[in-house]
């Protein structure tokens, strides 16, 4: 049965009881539907929905109780369908902005603060899937004197900054030897994607015979950063699961901690959305046998690029209009950050 083939008053009742079994864990009975939320329907009305709600697939009937929850189909439908994001709190809002403070340029250190603010503001174990670096666009390398033979190299991209670190240089080199070799490392590198770089050195072998060296060193950084980075996934919060136990039990538990466990199992969960914008998957059957299981994901994008996939997994009670708030919010963040990067070149 299809969610928006509902009557309304069938979609109300629904939406009432996922909203109650979210904040309790407990099975929800039709007198707690009517005492909070639908106080203009009789009891009696709402039972006999309750129960067309059950014969539909929507609702399950626990054996031990006389309410009803939500199957991973209705939580599934509902979202899709109406639920919106739930408005963050003014608290919410500076706790996110907290993380983005200070400016932060590193990728790693976006990265982090993003997937730790995710977790710390949802309560829910945070996961995101950095997309392949090959694909990063170099914007500019920068060097910076930092002692008689040693520059620091800044690589700037479209994705921020990947490197700050220390190369070689000679330390007989003039005043004006930093200069001419930034603006020929960027004849050479800028708007080269990582992944073009692997056939440089004949294109270039001309320009910089001089600067060999620090073209070495510089080429260095990338290939350590492309073997280190691709495809990188982040994980925060992992034990936040043990705060939504109440009603999941040990089985439940241990298929959860099997999922975020195993990185590569839950690279392949993540990573076979395609281009989907926003990703929920629910249950055993899309959550590799996880039964009570959610994952929630989004596309991040800078300049309408994909960088990443970021959202949560934890119970399929989860306040879904919560995490999709707080996905979106860091989604506009993150695009004003770069917003302002590119401003201040």
């Amino acid at each position: 049965m299809d969610y928006r083939n509902l009557s309304d008053r069938k979609k109300r009742i629904l939406g009432a009881v996922i909203n109650s079994y979210i904040d309790t864990a407990e099975p929800v009975s039709s007198k707690e539907i009517k005492e909070r939320y639908l106080m203009d329907v009789s009891s009696a009305t709402i039972r006999s929905e309750m129960a067309a709600l059950e014969e539909m697939g929507f609702l399950i009937q626990p054996h031990t109780s006389a309410g009803r929850v939500p199957s991973s189909n209705a939580y599934k439908q509902y979202v899709g369908n109406i639920a919106g994001g739930e408005p963050l709190t003014d608290e919410e809002i500076a706790l996110i902005e907290s993380y983005f403070h200070d400016k932060l340029s590193r990728v790693d250190d976006v990265i982090k603060n993003t997937a730790k603010v995710i977790s710390d503001v949802t309560n829910y174990t945070s996961v995101i899937l950095v997309k392949d670096i090959g694909e990063v666009k170099i914007r500019s390398v920068k060097l910076v004197e930092v002692g008689g033979d040693k520059a620091l190299v800044i690589i700037v991209t479209d994705r921020g900054i990947i490197s700050d670190r220390t190369v070689d240089i000679d330390a007989s080199a003039d005043g004006g030897y930093l200069t001419a070799a930034s603006n020929i490392l960027n004849n050479v590198f800028s708007g080269k994607r990582l992944d073009e770089l692997r056939n440089i050195d004949e294109e270039v072998e001309g320009q910089i015979r001089e600067y060999r060296t620090l073209f070495d060193g510089i080429l260095d950084i990338l290939w350590s950063y492309t073997r280190e980075r691709r495809e990188t996934l982040y994980l925060e919060g992992e034990d936040k699961i043990f705060e939504h136990s109440e009603s999941e039990s040990p089985e439940d538990t241990k298929k959860f901690l099997s999922i975020i466990t195993r990185k590569d199992r839950l690279r392949n969960l993540i990573g076979d959305d395609g281009d989907i914008e926003f990703s929920i998957k629910i249950g055993g059957d899309e959550l590799d046998g996880a039964e009570h299981c959610a994952l929630v994901t989004a596309q991040y994008a800078i300049g309408g690029r994909q960088i990443a996939k970021a959202g949560v997994i934890g119970p399929d009670r989860m306040n879904y209009a919560k995490v999709k708030s707080v996905l979106d919010y860091i989604a506009k963040l993150l695009n004003h950050m770069m917003d302002q990067e590119e401003d201040n070149e």
